[in-house]
């Protein structure tokens, strides 16, 4: 093909996680990357999810910490919560985590190009990309688009867009008012961590939520004593319920075949994401993709041998860590290294207050597919750590044990910190560590981790 600006060894499309790790690790094993980015580099977790939530959700804390401290033998006299300061401090932690980004990038010369791409061809095995009227090419095409709110089909929704009434996950992260009474669509991860912020710096908030319980992949014991947990907060829950309709001032639902009208001031919007597949030419290529996201094999490539897929675009698991861990599992299919993802084996982690993490098999999963597991549990109370410095949260800690190998195959947490705990055990699966040796193994004390030697034993 006749003027092409520049031809690349990799061109990566999207600098979320898994497109910026991709191309830091082509580029320092000497491959020639170019990277496209029309936003801002680190994609929606950076940008718009996992980072600035934990920015608010930090803030929250520190409110939990006072309006409990009496608790603890200190009282703390009134104090206010400052949104407009707790946005900035998030917009500042984005931005500088950004340029870390881009150094890192620019450190490892991939080429940047902060623009839009479309995919044009295929020919005489080179991929095309055009962008501000330039033609790209390259042996080898990384996706990694990511994905994007999915907005359903309810009465009144893209008006409440339109208007600032109804908010995305987006938006939310950027609202500089606290609402005096905000209803959550969707008691999924994202709608969940919001309501628990939102609960802790004053407002009234409810959680509307189609399914019988919250955040479906959650452990059923582990999700109904979150519920316990976070209706001591305050927050309202209404599940088995649909919403039908948002006017100017709140929605309106169906539950039980009975209507039921909500004022509110504030609607988040949060459903889920779908993988963006549309908007930059897949279509010229023969890669086989649906609208839940790009079809790939064990090691991220599509039905295109050159064409690899990684990240929220393939729509396997929407996580900021899958995506990193895909951009390894591709890289190392390039060069020849062997290399698979076993996806059973990647924690999720839900930043509430307390927070719950899970990973490997449920209780649902063993019922089920009948699995010969024994399901090992313990109250968090048996963890004196936990008991130090924790205050009116019901927590709870479950192992399941494969019989026959005696090897851990999945575990659930709720309990401050338990983000934190779930990365050892999720190591403990991976690695397929018999129960006796991990017995052996010495954990500090006083530490919440003990609990897991306590799980095992008890």
């Amino acid at each position: 093909m006749e003027n092409v600006s520049q031809q690349f060894d990799i061109i990566v499309i999207g600098g979320g996680p898994a497109g910026y790790h991709f191309a830091n690790l082509a580029a320092k094993k000497g491959f020639l990357v170019a990277l496209f980015e029309e936003k801002s580099l680190g994609g929606t977790c950076l940008n718009e999810g996992c980072i600035p939530s934990k920015a608010l959700l930090k803030s929250a804390k520190i409110v939990d910490g006072i309006t409990n401290s009496e608790h603890y033998g200190i009282s703390v006299g009134d104090f206010s919560v400052n949104q407009e300061s707790v946005i900035l401090r998030k917009n500042e932690i984005v931005s500088k985590l950004v340029m870390g980004v881009r150094g890192g990038l620019r450190k490892n010369k991939v080429k940047l190009f902060f623009t839009h791409a479309d995919i044009l061809k295929k020919q005489e095995g080179l991929y095309y990309v055009s962008s501000n009227e330039k033609i790209y090419s390259a042996e080898k095409l990384i996706i990694a688009t990511g994905s994007k709110v999915f907005i359903p089909k309810i009465e009144g929704v893209e008006f409440g867009l339109q208007s600032g009434f109804v908010l995305t996950s987006t938006e939310i992260l950027n609202l500089d008012i606290i609402p005096n009474r905000l209803v959550v669509i969707g008691g999924g991860i994202i709608g969940l961590e919001m309501a628990s912020y939102f609960a802790s710096v004053g407002s009234a908030v409810t959680v509307i939520e189609a399914a019988e319980k919250t955040c479906g992949l959650l452990d059923n014991e582990i999700s109904s004593l979150l519920v316990k947990n976070l209706s001591k907060k305050g927050i309202s829950f209404v599940l088995n319920a649909k919403v039908s309709s948002i006017n100017d001032n709140g929605i309106t639902y169906i539950k039980d075949d009975q209507t039921i009208d909500l004022q509110c001031d504030k609607v988040l919007l949060s459903v889920g994401r779908v993988a963006n597949v549309t908007g930059f030419g897949l279509e010229n290529l023969d890669v086989e993709f649906t609208n839940r996201g790009i079809t790939v094999n064990e090691c991220m490539q599509t039905n295109d041998s050159s064409v690899y897929a990684i990240g929220d675009v393939n729509g396997k698991v929407m996580l900021a860590h899958t995506a990193y861990r895909e951009a390894e599992v591709s890289f190392n299919h390039i060069i020849n290294n062997k290399d698979v993802l076993d996806y059973e084996t990647i924690p999720s982690v839900l930043y509430t207050s307390p927070e719950c993490a899970w990973v490997g098999v449920s209780e649902e999963d063993v019922v089920k597919k009948s699995l010969d597991v024994t399901v090992k549990k313990l109250p968090m109370i048996y963890s004196g750590r936990f008991v130090a410095e924790s205050s009116g949260v019901d927590g709870l800690c479950k192992i399941f044990i494969d019989n026959k190998k005696n090897t851990i195959i999945g575990a659930a947490i709720l309990a401050d910190g338990a983000s934190e705990l779930i990365v050892a055990i999720s190591n403990l699966i991976i690695m397929q560590t018999p129960i006796d040796k991990i017995n052996s193994l010495i954990f500090p004390h006083p530490t919440v981790g003990e609990i897991i030697k306590d799980v095992l034993n008890s």
